[in-house]
């Protein structure tokens, strides 16, 4: 399954990998039919609350977040309505896409939760970046940004079981998007190591857990520059950029300078002259992002 262009030294690299994502379990059905929903309609409540009431699992997941200290309910929520009610029917359908992923990558340690934390923050960056941009589904968006990291998560899983997978380089820096001179995100160590990188894994464990197709190709080129899909892939480059830059301290979500902003932009936002969302009204954005992001991260992992 990965590419087998890869350095010659290092087979069982590629093998143990290949183990990992084969033995990857597929998405519950609910999350393929919650990221379908029309969420505009105005069934999209009932809808919600069916759905999610299909799955016992999920379904005692939800109450148990609907009553977590995240939401601080007056009453304690007893039944999924009230739950759908009290998180909202949008925010749920993402919290339970969440959950789902989390369950197949399940942080295991620091690297894994941090590498979580980062889905989250440029899944909520990109929905609120798509709002701004004609065209592009906020939901697909949140979707493409919570799973575009999947092959990161499959790094640190084989080094996990098999340590000696990268042959002393751990998982979390081969895997860590390095900084270009201009300030977009580059996989250029893996490559040179591997022969492929993080978007190519990730693609193929997209396709194993059973995200559409679409998606696949998107996870695949999430470091790219394509000529269909440009916007949602534009806002996703863009928040994985935030996300990462907020990472490495160059950047103060809650103060943020409008100028390293800037630094983030999408190459292809730079290259068409183009500034969709100035950096001061991403400036206005960005402590909002994070603190939801937050909020989600503390309220799957009570």
């Amino acid at each position: 399954m990965v590419s087998p262009q890869i350095r010659s030294d290092s087979p069982s690299g590629a093998e143990q990998l290949r183990e990992y994502l084969a033995e990857l379990p597929v998405l519950p059905t609910l999350v393929s039919k919650l990221v379908c929903l029309d969420m505009s309609r105005p069934s999209a409540y009932d809808e919600v609350v069916a759905i999610a009431e299909e799955d016992p699992t999920f379904a005692v997941r939800i109450l148990s977040l609907a009553n977590s200290a995240a939401f601080a309910p007056v009453q304690v929520i007893e039944n999924i309505p009230q739950a759908v009610a009290r998180i909202g029917a949008w925010r749920l359908t993402e919290m339970v896409s969440s959950m789902a992923v989390m369950d197949v990558f399940a942080p295991r340690d620091d690297s894994a939760r941090d590498l979580w934390a980062h889905s989250v923050e440029t899944a909520i960056g990109a929905r609120s970046f798509a709002s701004a941009l004609p065209g592009v589904d906020r939901q697909a968006a949140y979707l493409f940004g919570l799973v575009h990291d999947l092959g990161r998560s499959v790094y640190l899983r084989a080094e996990a079981v098999a340590p000696e997978l990268f042959r002393g380089m751990t998982s979390p820096i081969l895997g860590r998007d390095q900084l270009s001179s201009r300030g977009g995100l580059v996989t250029t160590r893996e490559l040179a190591l591997l022969g492929f990188d993080h978007a190519e894994v990730g693609a193929q464990a997209a396709e194993v857990i059973g995200l559409t197709p679409n998606l696949v190709e998107l996870i695949r080129h999430h470091h790219d520059e394509l000529a269909q899909e440009r916007d949602l892939l534009a806002a996703v480059q863009l928040a994985d950029t935030l996300s990462v830059h907020v990472a490495h301290g160059q950047l103060d979500p809650y103060d943020p300078d409008p100028a390293a902003i800037a630094r983030c932009y999408p190459e292809s936002w730079v290259q068409a002259g183009v500034q969709p969302l100035e950096p001061e009204r991403l400036a206005e954005l960005l402590p909002r992002i994070f603190s939801q992001a937050r909020t989600l991260v503390d309220g799957l992992s009570s």
